[in-house]
């Protein structure tokens, strides 16, 4: 089995978190000799349409949000002549953490044709689409992504635009199990450690939101910092990272 892993990504943020993130992931997306991990970003000021510099693909349009589906497109673009050699591309954002086992025994399961795995979001419209907190299709769906002529001027959210090729191809999505870590309870009480036991669950969402911390009395800033740490004690847990490893990515600027 081969993936091919396009990870969403951008620079900044509050205490440069987008960037710490990546770090993160660098240290366990690239240990597993079936995925192929790339970081995808927007730079509007390369010569040329794409350039890649080591794990990350620039790509020449603008860092804009809700615009996503034009940087999915174009990332695709990028690796149109080599789709066919994947059984799987995988698009994570940065506030996810995966369990790469458990992810990979799930892609094991599916179809390798017309196969959309994700989690099934409506968000206030009448067609579904996979979350992007992580999606995964097949080739072929990629393909339809890049020869499309049904999102006009190729403008829309990325994960919402995937759900209108979906419906187009008639495609469903294949759902499963997963964690959102939203405020501190869930781990001050051990129901993170518990829920973390199920087999099935490859997937944490971490994202603490500002509603949770008003209702909590907690310092509304600090929603990095929380973030950061759940991702910490992930990467002990499951990637046995040291401290050391660790304390070099809260450097990183």
């Amino acid at each position: 089995m081969k993936i091919l892993m396009l990870i969403l990504a951008s620079d900044g943020g509050k205490d440069d978190i987008y960037t710490k993130l990546q770090e993160i992931k660098r240290l366990y997306v690239h240990s597993y000799p079936e995925v192929d991990a790339y970081f995808y970003k927007a730079d509007p000021k390369l010569e040329t349409q794409h350039k890649i510099v080591g794990d990350t693909i620039y790509l020449k349009t603008e860092e804009t949000y809700p615009n996503l589906w034009e940087k999915l497109l174009l990332v695709l673009k990028v690796f149109e002549n080599k789709l066919d050699d994947y059984d799987f591309i995988s698009r994570p954002n940065l506030s996810t953490f995966i369990i790469m086992d458990r992810y990979l025994n799930h892609l094991q399961s599916l179809p390798k044709k017309l196969c959309c795995s994700g989690l099934q979001f409506y968000g206030g419209q009448p067609i579904p689409f996979p979350s992007g907190y992580l999606f995964t299709i097949t080739p072929d769906i990629a393909h339809h992504i890049i020869k499309n002529n049904i999102i006009l001027n190729n403008i829309g959210i990325d994960d919402r635009c995937v759900g209108v090729i979906l419906r187009e191809l008639n495609v469903g999505i294949t759902q499963f199990p997963f964690i959102s870590v939203e405020n501190p309870h869930i781990y001050e009480t051990n129901s993170l450690t518990c829920m973390l036991e199920d087999p099935n669950i490859f997937l944490i969402r971490i994202r603490h939101f500002l509603n949770y911390d008003t209702l909590f009395g907690t310092d509304v800033d600090d929603r990095a910092e929380k973030d950061l740490f759940i991702h910490y004690l992930l990467l002990k847990k499951f990637y046995g990272c040291t401290n050391d490893e660790i304390q070099e990515v809260y450097k990183v600027k």
